[in-house]
């Protein structure tokens, strides 16, 4: 219990280390769980922030885009203006005015040219020769034309009157979009997001890292242990099995059990209670023995005998009876006969029976050489069976 208290702890203070509170233990790191959990509190409340800015920077943009299209709209009346005309930008509408001015001026002066010709020629036949010159200038399309000319000239002033009261408009309001700071809070807050997704980024790229590593050592450990562990498995569970299967293979990333090496597989799933239950007592004590090398390991069995057969059991008994001349044995058990078996199996083995209250009945006290040097009932660390 301490043990894991402790664990608990120090999980506890990575967490809160990781985010930012300096701690002395991993007390002080319990202690400050309120803290980090107000801190908490404070980063979803500036997640709201964040969206609320978001969209706020969502509906600025919007009325830009509002006042953009109504300053196209305007620009886009100016060229029609200008299409009237027949001209491509106001420079060339200035000159048409012009030009448009100076045929007035022109036909004015014709007028008064034609009424000096009249004064000069008279209306006698004398007169119809130089008359008959004149007319070929075709004076009734110029006065058409005048008039026609004096009409576009009136709405190209007028449409470019109301074109530039349209513009001033849009850009008055433009200006005051460009002078609300709503614009640079939204453009802070997005630099803020970004940032926070370059960390999340960053904690993927580790988190990512860490996958690929333990994918690696899991390679490795399938292509230097497996074999040697699923050999060993094989000859455990041929004991514990008395023969019926005799070989555990992987197979398409899943183990199978056959009962001669190399012959029809079968899959777990498919085996009884008590095979199963066989299998990974095998598979567990094969683990034990190809990874504890020159050490001795503890090993604690929940009551596997139950579900096999009378045969079975005394075979697992005796399977467990040899590995616990290698290393520690610890099974629990609630059934007495299971505890007789083991004894039969391993006459050396011994039967602790915990009683109500927490006291141990056969528990074998060590010698203690100083008050504090060993607890009392500790085990030595001994290849032993207890039950």
């Amino acid at each position: 219990i301490e043990a894991s208290v402790d664990e608990y702890r120090d999980e506890v203070a990575a967490v809160v280390q990781r985010a930012g509170i300096a701690v002395s233990d991993g007390l002080d790191a319990v202690r400050s769980l309120p803290a980090l959990h107000a801190r908490v509190l404070e980063d979803d409340e500036g997640r709201r922030e964040l969206a609320r800015i978001a969209a706020e920077r969502e509906r600025v943009a919007a009325r830009r885009e509002v006042h953009a299209q109504r300053l196209a709209d305007a620009r886009a009346e100016l060229g029609r203006c200008w299409e009237i005309a027949g001209v491509p930008d106001a420079a060339a509408f200035t000159a048409r005015v012009a030009a448009d001015r100076e045929s007035l001026k022109g036909t004015r002066e014709r007028d008064e040219a034609a009424a000096r010709v009249t004064e000069l020629l008279g209306d006698g036949e004398e007169s119809a020769a130089g008359r008959q010159l004149l007319a070929t200038a075709d004076p009734v399309r110029w006065d058409a034309e005048v008039t026609r000319l004096q009409d576009t000239i009136a709405q190209l002033d007028d449409a470019r009157d109301e074109a530039v009261r349209t513009h001033t408009g849009h850009a008055q309001q433009v200006a005051a979009l460009g002078a609300d700071d709503a614009v640079p809070r939204a453009h802070q807050a997005l630099s803020a997001a970004q940032a926070e997704v370059d960390v999340l980024a960053e904690r993927w790229a580790v988190a990512d890292a860490a996958v690929r590593v333990l994918e690696a050592t899991l390679e490795r450990f399938e292509r230097e242990h497996l074999p040697a562990v699923l050999a060993t498995a094989s000859r455990l569970l041929a004991a514990a099995t008395l023969g019926a299967w005799n070989e555990v293979r992987r197979l398409d990333d899943q183990l199978v059990v056959a009962v001669v090496p190399g012959g029809e597989p079968c899959e777990v799933d498919a085996l009884s209670r008590g095979t199963r239950e066989q299998l990974y007592i095998s598979l567990r004590l094969a683990l034990a023995e190809e990874l504890s090398g020159e050490r001795r390991l503890p090993l604690l069995i929940d009551d596997l005998l139950g579900a096999s057969d009378p045969e079975r059991a005394a075979a697992l008994a005796r399977l467990l009876a040899e590995v616990a001349t290698r290393h520690q044995v610890w099974l629990f058990t609630p059934q007495a006969a299971t505890a007789a078996l083991l004894q039969r199996a391993a006459p050396s083995a011994r039967v602790l029976e915990l009683a109500r209250g927490g006291e141990v009945r056969g528990w074998r006290v060590t010698e203690q050489r100083t008050a504090s040097a060993q607890p009392v009932g500790r085990v030595p660390d001994q290849p032993s069976l207890d039950v």
